[in-house]
């Protein structure tokens, strides 16, 4: 009996050795990522934690990683910023734009893209505060003389002037006279040619802010159904565009979930994440969402205390490491179904 009861011992001890040697070898050290290591998704979500500059470099290394031809990348930033991007995209024109004027903390993002021809456009809702409404008149105003709208144009201009454009009554006047534009949206769609999607989509970004701000199911709006909506239907615009193969989707970690509820967040956000919308959305795509977490401090500290102090003890400070989260016997028990891959750095 005795002899049994050890032979069960050192099977069971076997066990969980070629148990933990399995688990360990789903943390890969980014130098010998195989290139086909990702899998091959459709859409991508890469979930960052907003603040850490070399979070660019990793957002980098994933890209040159999963893109291929026709891939577009979006990032989460104001919509209005995009016409300045544009100037820089496609006019190939920096003299006016430079790269640290959008984002200083994407610098290097924005460089990579731009040299490796890879398109980039902004998603989410604007910002009152920096609202670049001049790039907006300028498109707005590309008629000249005897342009139709020039009244309208210029009560848009006067609003965005306005010393506290986010008050209430200011962010009404907004509003107002996007009532305007509705109404003679076949004039601005008749003058602005092939801009028109492009102001059209901004004046939804615009709405979707000022209806955020005013979501009384939400403190700031950072977390309210109207801005969460458009930044999904702007994914969902890029989906539907043949000229897109595969979509790259850069946003705050907490809009990557791939289940409904985001631990730890409060929210009126009543329909779920960015990442589950998309996927439950269309049923027929791959779908890969990646958390990148700096070791230091962030997301999975404070959400997933377990699964972190794993992942510190069988890693090494200054390595770029990337894990496949859902595989028999992981450690990763409450990630799996909410990402599909964790980048640590």
């Amino acid at each position: 009996m005795t002899g049994e009861l050890y032979n069960m011992k050192k099977y069971l001890n076997l066990f969980l050795f070629l148990l933990c040697k399995w688990s360990h070898c789903q943390i890969v050290e980014w130098d010998s990522l195989a290139k086909n290591n990702l899998g091959n998704y459709d859409i991508y979500f890469i979930g960052e934690q907003h603040g850490y500059n070399n979070s660019e470099i990793i957002e980098a290394k994933l890209i040159e990683r999963i893109h291929t031809k026709n891939t577009t990348v979006l990032l989460e930033g104001p919509y209005d910023r995009n016409f300045g991007l544009n100037k820089i995209f496609i006019n190939k024109d920096t003299s006016l734009y430079p790269f640290n004027s959008f984002n200083p903390s994407k610098t290097n993002l924005l460089r990579y893209l731009y040299y490796n021809h890879i398109p980039l456009k902004l998603t989410d809702v604007v910002l009152f505060k920096y609202f670049y409404k001049d790039e907006i008149v300028e498109v707005l105003n590309k008629k000249g003389i005897n342009n139709p709208l020039e009244d309208d144009i210029s009560n848009f201009y006067r609003i965005g002037n306005l010393k506290f454009p986010n008050k209430k009554k200011n962010r009404n006047l907004y509003l107002n006279y996007l009532d305007t534009y509705r109404t003679k949206k076949s004039i601005y769609d008749t003058l602005l040619g092939s801009d028109s999607t492009k102001i059209e989509e901004c004046f939804n970004a615009l709405e979707a802010s000022i209806n955020a701000k005013q979501d009384p199911r939400t403190g700031s709006g950072l977390w309210s159904d109207f801005r969460e909506t458009f930044m999904c239907s702007m994914i969902v615009k890029e989906i539907k565009n043949p000229a897109s193969s595969k979509i790259i989707s850069i946003n705050g970690a907490d809009h990557c979930f791939l289940q409904n509820k985001v631990k730890g967040v409060k929210s009126g956000n009543g329909r779920g994440p960015l990442a589950y919308r998309i996927k439950s959305a269309f049923p027929d795509k791959k779908v890969c969402s990646i958390l990148v977490w700096n070791r230091k401090e962030g997301l999975l500290f404070s959400y997933f205390p377990v699964e972190s102090r794993f992942i510190l003890k069988n890693t090494k400070p200054g390595k770029i490491y990337i894990i496949n989260v859902d595989y028999p016997g992981t450690p990763f028990v409450n990630l799996v179904g909410r990402f599909t891959h964790v980048v640590v750095y």
